[in-house]
């Protein structure tokens, strides 16, 4: 999705939320206002009808009034008709004895409407009368010229019994409403109107730093790994954004860099037996008359670089699965001591041609569940490091115990020892210690190492939940510690 498309989204998207909020704002306020203003309708009718009856009850005499007393109250009835009310007084037979329209001589219902508006209809009236007796009434009603608000409440037997109802015509209410419709119309309008270039202004704000880390990240390819995104602000979302972006180009500019070296290293392991099978087979087809033991000489140089080319390959090959997570494991019940006792044993065949030693201290039998082949790839690769690195008629110490959560393997050699500035890279891939280490190696004729066994020998234990270490490195001793869990915890 491109940048001005989200732009018109995030546009669309804040104009709709404002003028969501503001038309439920509008709505509130509407719903309040009619509420209120009915309710205060509904008050000032319950007022003048407690004032009609108050009067009711001052000038008559349980309910009957005279000429003076109907004259009193018909003047009370033409000031609430001044007022805009209308007010009818039933009798217990559910007849009219007073309303507004009889409040002057020569002044009946039809001045009234001229005033007023519609009266409400007799037969409604009367429905309301009687419901009164009851309970009070409060209803909106309509007429011909509008909606009326009644409210009906029963009289005592001390006025006649009968039913007291007031109205108030609503066409002032109805026309506050449409006023406020139409504010609230009007509020939703300008509220779009002024929502759509501010959302456009602030989304291209917020995704102008997008646009400028998309175009730097179009930017980058194998040739300039070393440049980043931008980082504008670190504490906001597109600062972490750019942030954990930045940390995957590093590890791809590791991971990059690691394969270009991994080729590079390979690439030498690869050439230099390859060069040494060519150079051997150019001088014995080169030369005439050679002896028997002459060729002979050839042909093993050729099989002993033909060995080391096919372990150099093998390894390269493996840790390329590795990487892949190809690499099938086959778990199954063992015995560790066995594995580790057998594979030093094989072992010492490399190690009695220089007078070293194998010596292994395994107490007990330590059940296990892993890959056998790993494990025991994992012992070879330690132990062969152990010799290429000894002096001549040295001892290698191989140690297995079992602790109370681990199985601890530790391999031992004297020798040249292991630098400072190397410890931190010998489980490298390709890696090989400083001249006096690799002289030593080179000088038994155990230099055909490829650098890659003590890398392939972590990956193995920690494949098998275990840790593998460099835990002493000095002058004169190096020894290799490893880890597993007593627990199987084999990653497949």
């Amino acid at each position: 999705m491109s940048i001005n498309r989200v732009r018109l989204r995030l546009t669309v998207l804040y104009s709709a939320l404002l003028a969501t909020f503001v038309a439920a704002f509008a709505f509130a306020s509407y719903t309040f206002l009619g509420r209120t203003e009915l309710k205060h309708i509904d008050l000032t009718l319950h007022e003048q009808s407690e004032i009609v009856t108050q009067i009711l009850a001052a000038v008559g005499k349980d309910g009957h009034y005279d000429r003076a007393d109907s004259a009193r109250i018909l003047a009370y009835l033409h000031d609430l008709r001044a007022a805009g009310i209308r007010a009818w007084v039933f009798s217990r037979e559910n007849a009219i004895a007073f309303s507004t329209a009889m409040v002057n001589e020569g002044e009946g219902p039809g001045e009234e409407r001229f005033v007023l508006g519609d009266t409400v209809p007799v037969s409604t009236l009367r429905v309301a009368a009687r419901q009164a007796t009851s309970t009070p009434v409060h209803a909106t009603v309509p007429t011909r010229s509008g909606e009326v608000r009644l409210y009906a409440e029963s009289l005592p037997a001390t006025l006649g019994g009968g039913a007291l109802i007031v109205s108030f015509r609503l066409r002032d209410l109805h026309d506050l409403l449409v006023q406020a419709r139409t504010a609230a119309v009007i509020a939703v309008l300008l509220a779009l109107l002024v929502s759509i270039p501010a959302g456009y202004f602030l989304a291209r704000e917020s995704l102008d730093p997008v646009t400028e880390m998309s175009a730097q990240a179009d930017r980058i390819g194998a040739e300039n790994l070393y440049e980043r995104l931008p980082v504008l602000n670190a504490n906001d979302e597109l600062g972490r954004l750019a942030r954990t972006f930045n940390r995957l180009l590093d590890r791809v500019a590791n991971a990059f860099e690691q394969q270009r070296r991994f080729m590079a290293d390979a690439s030498h392991e690869l050439r230099t037996p390859v060069a040494i099978m060519r150079g051997e087979a150019e001088v014995a087809l080169s030369a005439e008359n050679r002896t028997r033991d002459e060729y002979r000489d050839a042909l093993e140089i050729v099989r002993d670089a033909g060995d080391r080319l096919t372990r150099t390959v093998n390894d390269v090959f493996l840790l390329a699965r590795v990487d892949a997570g190809q690499v099938p494991l086959s778990p199954a019940p063992l015995y560790l001591d066995e594995v580790v006792a057998e594979t030093c044993r094989a072992m010492r065949s490399l190690a009695k041609p220089r007078g070293i030693e194998v010596l292994v201290d395994v107490q007990g039998e330590r059940p296990y569940v892993g890959d056998e082949a790993l494990l025991a790839q994992l012992v070879m690769n330690l132990v062969d490091n152990a010799i290429k690195y000894s002096c001549d008629d040295g001892t290698i110490e191989v140690t297995m115990r079992a602790e109370s959560t681990v199985i601890t393997l530790s391999v031992g050699n004297g020798g040249p020892g292991i630098p400072e500035a190397a410890k931190s890279q010998v489980f490298d891939r390709f890696y090989r210690a400083d001249d006096a280490r690799a002289h030593t190696s080179r000088s038994h004729g155990s230099g055909s190492g490829s650098g890659l066994g003590l890398s392939i020998a972590r990956w193995i234990a920690e494949v098998h939940g275990g840790t593998l270490d460099l835990t002493t490195a000095s002058s004169t001793m190096t020894v290799f510690t490893l880890r597993l869990p007593r627990q199987p915890l084999l990653r497949v």
